[in-house]
């Protein structure tokens, strides 16, 4: 029965595009997911400067009243029930690549900056399983080309310096590129103090070269 009213209301409110009083309906539900309501949030800021939504607004704004059904809310309680290690894992991975860029910024610093912060089914999905995450996530995760003590030199696409360098450190920093080879390192040049950060695709291992007598 309230299913049925939650969502005739809301079609009925629908009809008549009083966006306004829909949102603030939904922002006093108690059970929502904070990164929703951030989201509702920003629906009511886009309305207020555009007098109106996009198609694609309205679509997800039904599927937020729908997700507060009560089929909705023990699919979101579920979620919650699963979120584990391994996807806060993977959330942060996602989220320290996203929070430098135009998307994700606010999910990805609360992700960041809370460890039981739980992000909703919806927002993972769009977030950390979308192919830009997938080669972040495989950059991160995958075992290192030069491991700590290899000997590589620079790229020449990547620096004129023929230096040689050690490898003292691997993974040092997040994977910040979705390119192949992003993962990151420490290297030290042969005879020097300071340290250089770079991505693996920038370094190749070094080879002595036979000499001639």
């Amino acid at each position: 029965m309230y299913k049925s009213w939650y969502i005739q209301k809301a079609q009925v409110v629908d009809i008549k595009e009083n966006v306004v009083d829909r949102i603030n309906v939904i922002l006093e539900r108690q059970e929502l997911a904070e990164d929703t309501s951030d989201f509702l949030k920003s629906l009511l800021e886009y309305y207020d400067k555009n007098n109106g939504l996009t198609s694609n607004q309205f679509k997800v704004l039904g599927d937020v009243e729908n997700s507060l059904s009560p089929a909705g809310l023990a699919a979101s309680q579920s979620w919650k029930e699963s979120y584990d290690e391994e996807k806060r894992e993977t959330a942060l991975i996602c989220a320290y690549y996203y929070v430098r860029t135009k998307y994700f910024t606010d999910v990805s610093k609360k992700i960041i900056e809370n460890n039981s912060y739980v992000i909703s089914e919806k927002t993972y999905k769009s977030m950390c399983e979308n192919k830009y995450a997938k080669k972040i996530i495989r950059e991160t995760q995958s075992e290192p080309k030069y491991p700590i003590g290899t000997l590589v030199k620079f790229r020449k696409t990547y620096a004129e310096s023929s230096d040689i360098c050690t490898v003292i450190g691997v993974d040092i920093s997040p994977v910040i590129s979705a390119a192949k080879g992003a993962k990151q390192y420490l290297v030290l040049p042969f005879g020097s103090s300071a340290p250089i950060e770079v991505e693996e695709r920038h370094i190749k291992k070094y080879r002595k070269k036979m000499e001639v007598s």
